[in-house]
């Protein structure tokens, strides 16, 4: 299997970073807050503080944090190097997976390596095209174990692929290794790769996207989930679903707000580990909606719960967590 090669950073490549997404950009995504570079103060939705603590100002170019609360002061890889407790080269990793953006070398351009062989790419282009191919019996029983069908798989724009490319060069194949990709119009992929272990995911995927919008029906209820494989899970069951690009970008409100007006059941159902629940409780206080999630000694969502029971017991659980909410 052919893979994107890994990125080497130290403290100068910011700038390769900040050529490839804004500073307002990061800093919005992870503070949850709107970003004035003015120093006027907003509300740090981060911390779950109504009172306006947190501004920005630009400073030689690089756009300065300050959170008043808890006396934080620093660019956007500070921010996210603190938030996390992780160090640089951790925090650009986390950036740009977080944003669902490929690598990127020193030179400003997307390395990927086919064979013995390496080639460079002009970070300008980044377009990702896929060979696609009939789905294998081995294919479909990887889906089949999470309660995916062909028929779902196809109705979510889930494809097998037997080669991907960006800018029509090869940078990896199926041999042997499952790789699928997810559609999401306007030339936008977002490759799986379920057995390998260290590059699962690569793509490029608009800010903002939500799986599963163009499929929603007007059944009651909408769960907001975690992944596209949760709400295929969902849809065997007939349950109505979406699910942001990871749990931290949730939607913009603009979005939200029409679901809002359509739906008049939403339950976040997030995964039950610590970051799920956290961001449940957050956006559950944020746009006053209720959040389940599944017993903490529990597989963690609802894909892998039907992976170790069935499809059967999530719903007769589903149903359970639901009567449940106050």
């Amino acid at each position: 299997m052919y893979i994107v090669q890994k990125c080497l950073y130290d403290p100068i490549d910011r700038n390769i970073l900040y050529s490839i997404l804004s500073q307002e950009e990061i800093f919005k995504y992870y503070t949850q807050s709107d970003v004035i570079p003015d120093g006027r103060p907003v509300v740090a939705r981060y911390r779950h503080d109504n009172k306006p603590s947190l501004s920005f100002k630009y400073d030689n170019n690089i756009l300065i944090g300050a959170d008043w609360g808890t006396g934080f002061r620093g660019d956007c890889i500070m921010f996210v190097r603190e938030l996390y407790k992780i160090n640089h080269f951790e925090a650009i990793k986390k950036i740009l997976n977080d944003f669902n953006i490929t690598e990127y070398d020193r030179n400003n351009t997307l390395v990927s390596s086919v064979g013995n062989n390496s080639f460079s790419i002009n970070s300008s282009k980044k377009s990702i095209t896929t060979k696609r191919k009939e789905f294998t019996a081995r294919e479909l029983g990887y889906w089949a174990q999470y309660g995916i069908t062909e028929q779902t798989l196809i109705s979510y724009h889930i494809y097998s692929l037997s080669h991907v490319f960006i800018d029509n060069k090869v940078v990896t194949t199926n041999t042997g290794q499952l790789l699928f990709g997810y559609y999401c119009g306007n030339g936008y992929w977002r490759i799986y790769q379920p057995e390998n272990s260290e590059y699962r995911w690569f793509g490029t995927l608009p800010v903002g996207t939500v799986f599963g919008w163009k499929q929603l029906t007007l059944s009651n209820p909408l769960f907001i989930t975690s992944s596209l494989k949760d709400v295929c899970t969902l849809r065997e069951l007939n349950y109505n679903a979406v699910a942001p690009v990871n749990e931290l970008a949730f939607m913009d409100e603009g979005r939200f707000n029409r679901l809002k007006a359509t739906y008049k059941d939403i339950i976040l159902f997030f995964n039950n580990d610590n970051p799920g629940i956290d961001s449940a409780i957050k956006y559950s206080k944020q746009y006053n909606i209720p959040y389940i999630h599944l017993p903490i000694n529990a597989p963690k969502d609802p894909s892998d719960f039907v992976k170790q029971y069935n499809k059967e017991d999530l719903d007769n659980e589903i149903t359970r967590l639901c009567m449940n909410i106050k």
